[in-house]
Formats: structure tokens, C-alpha cells, sequence
């Protein structure tokens, strides 16, 4: 009997290596966008039932495991040479840990299809800090910049009429997307030896190990934990598509086009994130809201269909 491999697989249904390459471009970040959007209510759900640094400290170890065996099993190259471990701990910080602590706190008071609006200001700090470094954009790429700007302005506008608004919630989360957009663009200018998955790992380890130091503000007990099936479900998204195959994805997408590219396709984020929020939690959704999200998917649609590969 003839085995089949993926190569044979390939020949017989007619699909180019080139054919695949393309359409990994468009099925990564569409996957991306969608698992990361469900992120944010199922995030809020558990938030709802336990403490941030509990769920933060579950979610980065549950996470971190699931790499660790990931790793293992591909026969990954995990060794870390000395002399990268304080830029590697660095981006750990910015990329994971300074994000997503300061996130679940933030979802824990906003409506999470609004925290999720704020985070994914991250693609314009990108821009904003890409052009202070001398970064040189083409024409389309400054239109799709242009209508998440629009898009973000007019969330900012309606997150601070919104009844329900948080200055505190609001600034931690802004901080966390500007820690995020820092982090992506040292890591896209750095060059770590360990990198895909064993990289995901390395962030997610470091960052579980760092938020273990603020457990002191912690007033409720450590071992908190949702007293419902869906508390637990929110809790079992969060740690192994929130945070395993997530970040896996997003550093992966680092490492195949340029950071400003990667970061605008997040623009299509917060829609699927809102629209899931409204459609989980009963979130409402403004005609305002409306508007900002559809600049921010027209943004991030532009952005898709051009993307290339990142320069050597």
C-alpha cells in the first residue's frame, strides 16, 4: 500500500507550495482574529468568578504547560544562550506579562468587547513608534492607518460618554497596549536564536513566573475559581486558545511579515471581539460603535490583502 504523505496529498489535489504559502497568509491571521476576539468575552466570564492574578497565573502556567509538551513532542530547540536572557525576559514583560496582568484587570471593570476596543489601539502605538524610528510606509499602509485612527477615535469618544467608564480600567489598558506595541516592535528588531514555539513558551514561563511576585496585592484567596461550567469554560478558553495558540500564532505572524503589517490585521479584532460580547454577554452596541468598528475591519481587510513577507 502506497503511503501518503502531505507532499503526495499536495500533488494529487493539485495545490502549489505557492498556493499553500498564500493561503496560509490569509488562514493564520484569519484564525488569529477570530480565536483571539472570543478571548475577550470568555475572559470576562471568568473574571466574573475569580480574581485577576488568579486567572492571570492559571491562564500564563496552563499555557506555558501546554507549549512545554508542544515543544517536547515537535522536538523543538529550546536552549536559550546566557547572553539573551535579560533581552528575552524583557520582551516577556512587554509582549506577555505587562499586558495581560493589566488586562484582566481592566476586563475584570469594562465590558470586555470595550476592553478589547482599547487593547487593540496597539497597531497605531506600532505605527506611531515605527515612524519615530525611521520606518518609511507605502501609501496603502497609511490609509489603512488612517481608518483605525479614525476607528479608534471614535471609540474614544464613545468609551468616555459610555455611563459605565472607568478612567482606572481605561489607562491600564491603554498602558497595556502600549507595552504590547513596544514589545512587538524590539522583538520584530531583535534576534533571539529561539524562536516559534519554544519562543511562546519562554514568554509565557518568564511571565507566569514574574506575576507569582503579585500575589502580596491579592486580597481575595489564591485558589479562587468559578463556581459554575461557565466560569470554567471561560477559564479553559483563556488559558489554552487565549494563551497557547494565541501567542503561538502572533509571534509566528511576527516572524512572517513586517510588525506594522502584523499589528493592523489586529484591527479586526475588536469587531469580531465586540460582536461576540454583544452576542455572548448581551453587550449593547451603539450605531457609533458601528461605524468605529467598520473603519477598523476596513483597516484591517486592506492590510490582509497586501501583506508580504518580512525582509531578512
Amino acid at each position: 500500500m502506497k503511503r501518503i504523505t502531505f507532499g503526495n496529498f499536495l500533488s494529487k489535489h493539485n495545490v502549489s507550495r505557492a498556493k499553500l504559502t498564500s493561503l496560509k497568509k490569509i488562514l493564520i491571521p484569519g484564525m488569529l482574529v477570530v480565536l483571539w476576539a472570543g478571548n475577550w468575552p470568555a475572559s470576562q466570564i471568568a473574571l466574573t468568578e475569580m480574581p485577576p492574578i488568579t486567572f492571570r497565573l492559571v491562564t500564563l502556567w496552563g499555557g506555558a504547560m501546554v507549549m512545554v509538551i508542544i515543544c517536547f513532542k515537535a522536538d523543538e530547540k529550546i536552549f536559550v544562550p546566557l547572553k539573551e536572557w535579560p533581552l528575552l525576559s524583557l520582551l516577556a514583560f512587554l509582549n506577555v506579562g505587562l499586558f495581560n496582568i493589566l488586562s484582566a484587570f481592566s476586563i475584570a471593570v469594562l465590558e470586555g468587547g470595550r476592553a478589547a476596543l482599547i487593547a487593540f489601539t496597539m497597531p497605531v502605538w506600532v505605527t506611531i513608534i515605527q515612524l519615530l524610528l525611521g520606518e518609511r510606509y507605502p501609501t496603502y499602509q497609511l490609509v489603512a492607518l488612517g481608518a483605525g485612527i479614525a476607528g479608534i477615535s471614535l471609540i474614544t469618544y464613545s468609551v468616555l460618554v459610555d455611563p459605565g467608564f472607568s478612567a482606572t480600567a481605561a489607562g491600564l489598558m491603554t498602558i497595556a497596549a502600549l507595552s504590547w506595541a513596544t514589545g512587538s516592535v524590539m522583538l520584530a528588531r531583535s534576534h533571539l536564536t529561539v524562536n516559534g514555539k519554544a519562543l511562546t513558551m519562554w514568554m509565557l514561563l518568564i511571565s507566569g513566573f514574574m506575576t507569582i511576585f503579585l500575589l502580596p496585592i491579592q486580597t481575595q484567596p489564591l485558589l479562587s475559581f468559578p463556581a459554575d461550567t461557565k466560569g470554567w469554560l471561560g477559564l479553559a478558553y483563556g488559558t489554552l486558545i487565549g494563551m497557547a495558540v494565541c501567542q503561538g500564532l502572533w509571534f509566528y505572524l511576527l516572524a512572517q511579515i513586517e510588525t506594522a503589517r502584523a499589528a493592523l490585521i489586529l484591527l479586526a479584532i475588536p469587531p469580531v471581539g465586540t460582536l461576540l460580547s454583544w452576542y455572548v454577554l448581551g453587550a449593547a452596541l451603539s450605531a457609533l460603535d458601528a461605524l468605529a468598528l467598520l473603519l477598523l475591519l476596513i483597516s484591517a481587510l486592506l492590510t490582509v490583502g497586501l501583506v508580504k513577507p518580512a525582509k531578512a
